[in-house]
């Protein structure tokens, strides 16, 4: 809410009986009186602790006249800041139960459904609309009424939208102890794939594994818009061992809950969780990605050190955290793998499938018109299929079972040498595939050492057998760990070794020239050029003359013998055994 001062010693005072506005020099008279004042740094912020001070009371909300701007990556507009706030700040007050206010409204500063007003510059404010005005009291006068009419009740939408968050934090889970059970109900819930199961098993691997002692199993969801990652982010948030949060700019920030109040950063609230963001793109436009990133790989390794600006050193140590980020192709951006990538990746599906789509609109259309004989309420049974909430709270309850008794799980489950040699030579082959020329430095070219791949790989082959209720590490397993291997591998780097290793197996062609290749990879010839000098660096490929009878061919670009045999035993012979 908000206090209006006309001038230093005189206050307006709203009659009543004649709903006038007049000036006042007793205080007690004025519009002072009524309003409690609470400033926030910025439309922006809002901590959701804040909302218990306005429990029962009438809320006015007043952000600036903010103008609507332009994403300067997707050309696509980003509503204004001021109205974007308001209705942010309505969701978190209206989304916490036990301490909703008795009424929201907000400072429209635009006509009839515009969301800000051309008639005032961008920024515009209470203090710029009132100081404008003029100096004497009846001016300014005049500019507090011109506010007050502009105040009305937010929009209806907007409180609902906060009640179904509440009400989706309450959910609940339901006891589940076994793959088949939940599986049986995802299928009943929605068109089940496998890329479908794959991406729910390894979320449920990643977050079983959580405080098991050693490398962190951190996952990467791929999939086109609508395939299902948002609802399987969705399920397995549903779990209290699960921190669920869209976007976020940090996991430092050295806030503390009052003077003397506990370190509100993220990295405390996550640590012991799996940390689940659903749109994972977002973090792609934040300015200060480098450092997020960076702080996620310290967190990765168990602690984080943080200098902050208040002149403060805290140690964050024994941290444990598990990661799931969803989103499009577009979040590979994120790959450094001279920085050591931390994430493994699993593809729901590639490209779209027409038959598969079809199959899911169908089912999809037979749902939706079923679903518009009812009406949505504040709870979430209302808000979709009785199906999808049973599969949602099955999850949440797996999630709680795999969690509470990880030890013993992982301590009843057997893993075979072979299993791990498989599991060692997937991690090679992984970090061969995703080695990439650096772009800090020219002196040396190197890659990963694959220990920590193996690491990662070996621990979602148990936990993925664990999931599915396998008495050892087996086929199963294994097959979801051979796709993810694949799924990460996934590159340049993956595509030339594909086509030089097809090309000598089946067409009995011995090299390539780079040019050839960068017509068939649809990239540049400097590229193609420059990745194969760094993989003859690193002994994956080499530039040899290739001799046919009596006659010596041009130079020309072929697989090492190690690289070629490590190949064909990832996709040929671990296959066929």
């Amino acid at each position: 809410s908000f206090t209006i001062f006309v001038t230093h010693r005189t206050h307006v005072k709203l009659n009543p009986h004649t709903n006038e506005y007049a000036l006042t020099t007793d205080l007690s008279e004025s519009m002072v009186t009524l309003f409690d004042v609470v400033a926030v740094p910025g439309c922006n912020v809002f901590n959701p602790g804040w909302a218990s001070l306005f429990k029962n009371k009438n809320v006015y909300i007043v952000y600036d006249n903010d103008y609507p701007r332009t994403n300067p990556k997707t050309g696509s507009p980003i509503e204004s800041a001021g109205y974007a706030g308001s209705k942010r700040v309505t969701q978190i007050l209206c989304a916490n139960k036990g301490s909703v206010p008795k009424g929201v409204g907000y400072l429209r500063w635009g006509d009839e459904g515009q969301s800000h007003s051309q008639a005032f510059p961008d920024g515009h404010d209470v203090r710029d609309h009132i100081v404008g005005t003029g100096t004497s009291p009846e001016d300014r006068m005049g500019a507090v009424a011109d506010i007050v009419a502009r105040l009305e009740n937010v929009p209806y939408e907007w409180v609902e939208q906060g009640a179904v968050q509440q009400e989706v934090k309450s959910v609940g889970v339901k006891e589940c102890n076994t793959h088949a059970e939940l599986i049986a109900a995802w299928k009943k819930a929605m068109l089940w794939g496998e890329g479908l199961e794959s991406a729910l098993n390894a979320m449920l691997a990643s977050c079983m594994s959580t405080m098991l002692v050693g490398d962190q199993l951190w996952m990467k969801i791929y999939g086109p818009p609508s395939c299902g990652k948002s609802t399987l982010c969705e399920a397995i948030s549903t779990s209290n061992h699960v921190y669920a949060k869209s976007s976020f700019r940090g996991f430092l920030s050295g806030a503390k809950a009052g003077e003397d109040g506990e370190d509100t950063s993220m990295v405390t609230k996550v640590n012991g969780k799996t940390l689940v963001t659903k749109d994972g793109d977002t973090l792609l436009q934040l300015p200060n990605l480098g450092q997020v990133l960076s702080e996620g790989r310290d967190i990765y390794d168990g602690a984080t050190r943080a200098n902050y600006r208040t002149g403060k050193d805290v140690d964050y140590l024994g941290i444990r955290m598990t990661w799931i980020l969803c989103g499009t192709s577009s979040l590979r951006q994120l790959d450094q793998s001279e920085l050591g990538a931390r994430f493994l990746d699993c593809v729901i599906m590639d490209g779209i499938d027409d038959a598969l789509e079809d199959a899911v609109l169908t089912k999809v259309a037979h749902r939706s018109e079923r679903n518009m004989s009812q009406i949505a309420g504040l709870d979430l049974d209302s808000h979709q299929d009785s199906e999808m909430t049973e599969a949602m709270r099955l999850t949440g309850g797996y999630v709680d079972f795999l969690r509470n008794n990880a030890v013993d799980l992982m301590a009843q489950t057997t893993m075979s040498e072979s299993a791990k040699s498989i599991c060692a030579r997937l991690g090679k082959f992984t970090a061969i595939m995703r080695a990439r020329p650096s772009e800090r430095q020219k002196e040396n070219a190197e890659r990963e050492f694959a220990a920590r791949l193996t690491s990662q790989l070996t621990r979602l082959a148990k936990c993925t057998a664990v999931v599915m209720n396998e008495p050892s590490v087996g086929l199963k397993a294994l097959k979801q760990t051979h796709k993810i291997a694949l799924d990460t591998s996934r590159g340049v780097t993956y595509d030339i070794v594909r086509l030089m290793f097809n090309s000598k197996v089946y067409d009995n062609r011995d090299g390539w020239d780079h040019s050839a290749m960068a017509i068939l990879l649809n990239k540049s010839k400097e590229d193609i050029a420059k990745l194969l000098r760094f993989l003859k660096d690193i002994n994956a490929v080499e530039y040899v003359r290739i001799k046919r009878g009596n006659v010596t061919g041009p130079a020309q670009w072929r697989l090492t013998d190690g690289l070629f045999n490590l190949y064909k035993y990832i996709h040929i012979d671990m296959l066929r055994s």
